[in-house]
């Protein structure tokens, strides 16, 4: 593809690691890169929401996306119909099934934003890729 003259004078980069990944503040100017559970990594994060989405006082991470823009023989990245991760006191993330979650998302999502519900009742809308928006209530 490139000749050796042509690598001989170009600008080389690694990457060491492409998992999905929170990097937590020690307190002490450290920091602790962890990759997220494996469900995670099964498709592109393009959405993440931190909110105590249960009211136990913790807060979950909410995380959407996909991908389709691939070519026919690379098939789609669609595995995640949305996955909630509760955080446990060891830092360790618990995924929620969908039955535990409620969510089951379809299509490529960009975006997500909270919303305030009526009688005090939070939302989340999800902007999906040429779809129409998908609400939930939780």
């Amino acid at each position: 593809m490139f000749s050796a003259q042509e690598l001989q004078g170009a600008l080389r980069r690694e990457a060491h690691t492409l998992s999905s990944s929170v990097i937590w503040n020690n307190g002490d100017g450290t920091y602790t890169v962890q990759p997220l559970p494996d469900e995670v990594q099964w498709a592109p994060i393009r959405s993440i929401l931190v909110h105590d989405f249960d009211g136990d006082g913790a807060q979950e991470l909410l995380l959407a996306g996909n991908y389709g823009g691939t070519k026919p023989e690379e098939g789609r990245y669609d595995a995640n119909s949305g996955l909630l991760l509760k955080l446990n006191a060891d830092r360790s993330f618990q995924v929620l099934s969908p039955r535990q979650s409620g969510l089951q998302l379809r299509g490529v999502v960009n975006g997500a934003a909270l919303l305030n519900g009526p009688n005090g009742k939070g939302r989340v809308i999800f902007a999906r890729n040429n779809e129409t928006v998908q609400l939930y209530e939780y």
